[in-house]
């Protein structure tokens, strides 16, 4: 069974796409329904995300695209309930300061960030993933 979540966040913040009308008729986007929700964890404190799915309100209109937040979307990777924020940290604590996962998870637990050593590993494993994704091969 899946346990309750340790998340227990100090506000929701809602997310709207960053544009405002339809690319190809021009007409407004409307409300239709939230894209995803989760509660994440950042070095601010922990936040419920709602991200607001748009799309065009002319029925005629060939495009049905369901239009989200890109800054939503930034602020978290899928399936992973820490912020990018946390994760970069880890990253710099493991890399620039050489320390290890319980030291990490000290120093996360001092910033009141919920995280054990495992989570550490993983969230470690995910930045050294994005690092290599972003260098470019000769």
């Amino acid at each position: 069974m899946r346990t309750k979540n340790r998340l227990n966040p100090i506000e929701s913040k809602y997310f709207r796409p960053e544009i405002t009308n339809c690319p190809e008729c021009g007409n407004k986007l409307v409300y239709c329904h939230p894209v995803w929700r989760k509660t994440i964890s950042t070095l601010k404190g922990e936040f419920k995300i709602i991200n607001l799915g748009y799309r065009c309100e002319n029925n005629s209109c060939s495009n049905d695209t369901v239009y989200r937040s890109a800054e939503a979307e930034q602020l978290s990777m899928k399936h992973i309930t820490y912020g990018m924020d946390v994760i970069a940290y880890i990253g710099y604590l493991r890399f620039k300061e050489h320390k290890t996962r319980s030291e990490i998870a000290t120093i996360l637990s001092e910033k009141e960030v919920k995280i054990s050593e495992r989570q550490v590993q993983k969230l470690y494993e995910r930045y050294a993933l994005l690092l290599r994704a972003s260098v470019k091969e000769n």
